[in-house]
């Protein structure tokens, strides 16, 4: 069966989402139960390693069903606020602002910072206005319609 006609739930990603939701659930359990150090990092290493595939795999979406976006969306969103709890149950239990679990923490929060724009991109492109929006922007543009930062600010 080649890509293009494949649907979005047949695509890699949905095992890939299914394996970095199952590592996040490591790392939040061995925050929960305050674990030692160097096993939550390596329940950490093994849930960056999962979550960058899963944004590999994202980033080879490029024709998806209206149905399937919304779905995917629904998970992206749910996988994001997963991480963002992560990331707050790791600074208040101080693992932030340790030398050796910080750069790992810091990767996770990358990674979700680039999850977000997935989102934001998967949900434009919901947006049935979006090509009428962009021309007229575009036309703003081309007119010499557009104000300048500075202006904006000050």
């Amino acid at each position: 069966m080649s890509a293009v006609s494949q649907t979005l739930n047949q695509m890699p990603w949905i095992a890939d989402y299914d394996r970095v939701v199952a590592a996040a659930g490591a790392v939040a359990k061995s925050l929960k139960k305050h674990a030692s150090l160097i096993s939550v990092i390596g329940d950490l290493w093994k849930a960056n390693r999962k979550f960058k595939v899963l944004l590999l795999d994202l980033r080879k979406i490029t024709n998806a069903q209206r149905e399937d976006l919304v779905d995917l969306l629904s998970k992206l969103r749910s996988l994001n606020g997963c991480i963002n709890d992560i990331l707050g149950l790791a600074k208040k239990y101080g693992y932030r602002n340790r030398t050796l679990s910080n750069a790992c923490f810091h990767a996770l929060e990358k990674q979700n910072i680039e999850l977000l724009d997935f989102i934001e991109t998967f949900g434009l492109s919901l947006r049935a206005d979006l090509d009428e929006l962009t021309k007229q922007a575009l036309a703003e543009y081309q007119q010499g319609e557009t104000v300048s930062l500075e202006s904006a600010l000050g």
